[in-house]
């Protein structure tokens, strides 16, 4: 009987059963890749929010929103509002130093005024607030600020809070025949931390009124508040003042087109108030009684 040569058994060089192996460590390499890189972008994530919500910053995109920290400037106030906020000017608006006339005292002086490019409104305490404006150069002004006049809505939310009382406010000045210094009364300051938006000197906001028509509402006639709406507009009105609304007036003329403006000025005693509104005179008016502050 011949010699019997006993050969190893050789596997195939791509053996199914090594096919499966490869493919597992594969999975799991790519599974570790991407548990490593949600990891790292949550990481991102996380601290990324973490700079955005500074503790005791104001959130201007909405409370806990995550959008970039954005303060107010320093002479304007933070106002709360739904779907975020704004700024608003803390003083009533006053001329600038670079302006030719500090306290304009008539039409042509405002002219003055508006024709130096580098005379802006400011706001600052214990200086003359800028009068004897029409609106469409209170306008002009905050923009040059790269701010704009305040809408009803916008100048009602950052009155809110401020006192109604002659003790509080310039409201009771009978016979002053110009308004105080901007900030003279420090108790009259709103929640937001406004000052004198109520009396010292009106205030105009961007508003039109048509044939007795607000925003495509027919206004009240002329008479106390008794019922406003979320602007605080007034939109019922009667021969007696109500507590609710501090006894607050509302001044209407319903022909043709008129300007706005609110607040009440120096003298206009319990008929002042964040409610009180003046729709009687057109936009192009101007009086030592009429002022403005800007809102970004």
């Amino acid at each position: 009987m011949g010699n019997v040569v006993l050969r190893p058994t050789r596997l195939p060089q791509h053996a199914p059963e090594h096919r499966p192996r490869k493919r597992k460590r594969g999975r799991l390499l790519r599974g570790f890749i991407v548990t490593v890189g949600a990891m790292l972008l949550t990481t991102a994530a996380i601290k990324a929010n973490d700079t955005f919500n500074i503790p005791g910053d104001r959130m201007l995109g909405g409370v806990g929103a995550s959008v970039p920290a954005s303060r107010c400037p320093d002479d304007m106030v933070f106002v709360s509002a739904s779907g975020g906020g704004f700024c608003i000017d803390r003083y009533e608006a006053s001329a600038g130093k670079l302006c030719p006339h500090a306290a304009p005292t008539n039409q042509f002086e405002s002219n003055d005024n508006l024709a130096t490019t580098l005379c802006t409104s400011v706001s600052v305490p214990s200086v003359n607030p800028w009068v004897n404006i029409p609106r469409a150069q209170a306008m002009e002004l905050c923009a040059r600020a790269g701010k704009h006049l305040p809408t009803n809505g916008e100048w009602y939310r950052a009155a809110l809070g401020t006192p109604d009382t002659a003790a509080a406010c310039v409201i009771a000045r009978v016979g002053l025949a110009e308004a105080e210094k901007t900030g003279s009364l420090a108790s009259c300051v709103s929640s937001s931390g406004a000052i004198d938006m109520v009396g010292n000197v009106w205030e105009w906001v961007d508003a039109n009124v048509s044939d007795g028509m607000l925003a495509g509402t027919k206004l009240p006639t002329e008479g106390y508040v008794v019922e406003a709406d979320t602007d605080g507009v007034p939109v019922r009105t009667a021969a007696q003042g109500d507590e609710v609304f501090h006894k607050d007036y509302f001044f209407f003329d319903p022909e043709g087109v008129k300007g706005v403006f609110r607040g009440g000025f120096w003298s206009s005693g319990e008929k002042a108030g964040v409610y009180s509104t003046f729709a009687a005179s057109p936009s192009t008016f101007i009086g030592a009684a009429v002022g403005f502050r800007c809102a970004k």
